[in-house]
């Protein structure tokens, strides 16, 4: 059959009959999966589970936290609709803050364990910054794992001619660190490399003598070629960071635990 432009209309006005008359075709149209989901969407954003809403930063600033004040914080956080909140021990603040317990002291875990009994009491969850600021660690950490600074010495040697001789030690002071009122004794060697001078008084990049096999306890035993030469003993030693009541960190990035009234026994070191 062909269809003409007069056949067309004849059809659809027909087709428009039959839709006016069928009750079906005027009910209200199905739901489709794709607008029963942007419902659902929309009920869980304005009523969201408790997995879905918001946490918080908890400060202690110098450790400054009591039972009241926790109860009252985690209470606070439960009321404004909070499901968990980051614990961050900061120090250090001003002469006149309140001052608590040193981040990781007896008194400052009996703190911490309280805040998990109560945020669990309350249905939050709770973690915990496991660094007092912003350098991860503590007196936990031994200098083998602590940050370390390169540090060096210059010695001039004239040669030729055999040497024996103990080069100084590098002093470990980092130039724009200052000092901290007790320092760690504590320093290993890397490398030790002699450089030749050049007529200007430049060492020569292409005549550089590595003398570390030579050197035992910064004791260099070395037949030195003619020439003026610049013996550099290469070592690194630990940086110390300290805040008030605390001391050395690493900074080997943020560790978070996250702890609930049902978790197992605090193991912190």
């Amino acid at each position: 059959m062909k269809l003409t432009r007069r056949s067309w209309l004849v059809g659809s006005a027909a087709a428009g009959v039959v839709l006016a008359l069928d009750p079906l075709a005027k009910a209200e149209p199905r739901m489709t999966v794709g607008a029963a989901s942007a419902n659902a969407l929309r009920r869980a954003f304005l009523t969201p589970p408790h997995s879905a809403k918001a946490w918080c930063y908890w400060w202690w600033l110098d450790g400054a936290a009591s039972r009241p004040g926790i109860t009252a914080d985690l209470t606070a956080m439960k009321e404004q609709g909070l499901s968990g909140a980051l614990l961050f021990n900061c120090g250090s603040g001003s002469a006149t803050t309140p001052k608590g317990p040193p981040f990781m002291s007896p008194q400052w875990r009996e703190n911490f364990r309280f805040a998990v009994q109560e945020a669990g009491r309350l249905g939050i969850e709770v973690m915990v910054n496991l660094c007092d600021g912003w350098n991860c660690g503590g007196p936990w950490v031994t200098e083998d794992d602590a940050i370390k600074d390169l540090v060096w010495q210059e010695t001039i040697i004239e040669g030729p001619g055999p040497i024996d001789r103990v080069l100084a030690r590098p002093s470990g002071h980092v130039p724009g660190v200052a000092p901290t009122e007790k320092r760690i004794d504590w320093y290993r060697d890397i490398a030790v490399l002699a450089c030749r001078e050049g007529s200007d008084g430049t060492w020569r990049m292409d005549d550089i003598h590595d003398l570390t096999g030579m050197t035992r306890g910064g004791r260099l035993q070395w037949e030195a070629p003619s020439g003026r030469w610049t013996v550099l003993r290469l070592g690194y030693v630990v940086r110390e960071q300290v805040n008030p009541g605390h001391v050395r960190g690493v900074y080997v990035g943020s560790q978070r635990v996250k702890y609930s009234a049902s978790s197992t026994p605090m193991s912190i070191p």
